[in-house]
């Protein structure tokens, strides 16, 4: 909580960016890239709090779903301009520090759905054009509990008899850890969000990506009318004086201490990945078996147990003392057992219907999913505007967004003039959920 007011309520400016969506609303950006402030119509407010209770208890459901999250829903009288402005703020899907080189916004439909030549943003006929090159590769465990996400959170959202809605998909391709300097480096390449931040005591208005309602403009180019390789306004941004930094340590590194240090500096780096998992005890296996073996490592571990249910009850049992996901279900502290067999707190839970664990899709901090890269060459070349470039895989941003539009009077009479204009030659996004 005191995160999200830090992000919405502090002394630095939104991020504003220009939209041409069809719904007519102003979109904005928390100065750290975190939260996305939109204006709603009095109908989308309605609906809103006539959905939430269900809503809510999907996601306490579902801990891994992929619908946008809304955080909060606020009114702003306007006396001057004698109306109140309602808008909503939610989790941005592009919140990483890594560089996205492609995006797709997908609704499943054929019509209408081919971007326009200079557009940035793909959709779904774009899609079907690059398979199966460009086909979302996953492991057969990971593709498995993914679909069986998406199916979960389309039957809630038909239940809601909402449609229209979208899979926004933000990708981001490794760059392979070792790279000719004279060749054009993949991971310099994109949109990146750290180098459109804003500083606390200045603002900035973002070359930030519009959406389908949500993260890119109907155009599907950068708000403000950058591209998605700009670099922003202000001469060498601070992502081009790292990566200056770490190219100059490497090349004047002429001690062994500089290289270790230089290695520390990787953009590919250990510390995105989530405490438990396999490339995170894999770099830390002497650190946390000498934490083990501290003899008030018990201690406190129980501590950090009951601040985290402090903080995040009933929910305590999937996040750490850092507020990311768990990899692992832990014993609970006062009785030792897993599943918890406290007396009044399982009742509880049980009438919540809240699961005992569930582990996260993402084993990384950013909830990107990793390209499944068995049976493939690599590297792989990835055709972009700079040029053919090699990528050693990809990181896969989603999210289901524009949930708010109701299958209403309208609506009805729009779907069937789009199943007389097609004749069945095509399927249209307008269709009953």
């Amino acid at each position: 909580e005191f995160d999200f007011l830090l992000s919405v309520c502090g002394n630095a400016n939104f991020i504003e960016f220009i939209s041409n969506a069809k719904s007519g609303q102003f979109f904005f950006y928390s100065s750290d890239g975190k939260y996305m402030i939109k204006t709603m119509t009095n109908t989308e407010s309605k609906f809103l709090r006539r959905i939430l209770p269900h809503y809510f208890r999907h996601c306490t459901q579902n801990p891994n779903t992929l619908l946008t999250k809304f955080l909060g829903m606020y009114r702003v009288k306007l006396y001057h301009l004698r109306r109140n402005v309602k808008f909503v703020i939610m989790n941005s899907v592009y919140y990483t520090d890594k560089s996205l080189q492609t995006f797709y916004d997908l609704k499943g439909s054929e019509i209408g759905r081919s971007a326009k030549p200079g557009e940035e943003v793909l959709k779904d006929n774009d899609l079907r054009k690059k398979l199966p090159e460009e086909a979302f590769s996953f492991s057969p465990e990971l593709r498995g509990r993914l679909r069986a996400q998406v199916e979960s959170d389309c039957n809630f959202l038909s239940r809601m008899q909402i449609m229209d809605y979208s899979m926004l998909i933000g990708i981001h391709h490794v760059p392979p850890k070792q790279t000719d300097h004279r060749s054009s480096n993949i991971g310099d390449t994109g949109f990146k969000i750290s180098e459109h931040r804003s500083h606390r005591t200045g603002h900035r208005k973002g070359g930030w990506l519009s959406g389908s309602d949500h993260e890119h403009d109907s155009d599907g180019k950068l708000a403000g009318g950058d591209s998605i390789s700009s670099r922003g306004n202000d001469g060498l941004s601070r992502g081009d004086s790292t990566r200056r930094l770490i190219k100059d340590i490497r090349e004047t590194a002429y001690s062994a201490s500089n290289f270790e240090f230089a290695g520390l500096l990787e953009d590919e780096d250990d510390c995105s990945y989530l405490e438990g998992s396999k490339q995170y005890n894999e770099k830390y296996a002497r650190k946390l078996h000498a934490q083990q073996q501290h003899p008030k490592y018990d201690d406190v571990e129980m501590k950090k147990e009951q601040t985290i249910e402090q903080i995040y009850w009933p929910f305590h049992r999937f996040y750490d003392i850092n507020g990311h996901r768990r990899m692992k279900a832990k014993e609970c502290y006062r009785c030792d057992q897993y599943p918890c067999t406290c007396e009044g707190v399982s009742d509880l839970i049980k009438a919540w219907n809240i699961p005992e664990f569930t582990p996260p899709l993402s084993d990384r901090k950013d909830g990107g999913l990793m390209m499944d890269m068995s049976g493939m060459e690599s590297p792989l070349v990835f055709h972009g505007k700079q040029g053919d470039m090699q990528y050693e895989g990809k990181i896969y941003y989603m999210g289901i967004i524009d949930i708010l539009q109701q299958y209403n009077a309208r609506k009805r009479v729009e779907t069937t003039y789009r199943k007389v204009e097609v004749r069945g030659q095509a399927e249209p996004s307008c269709v009953s959920p």
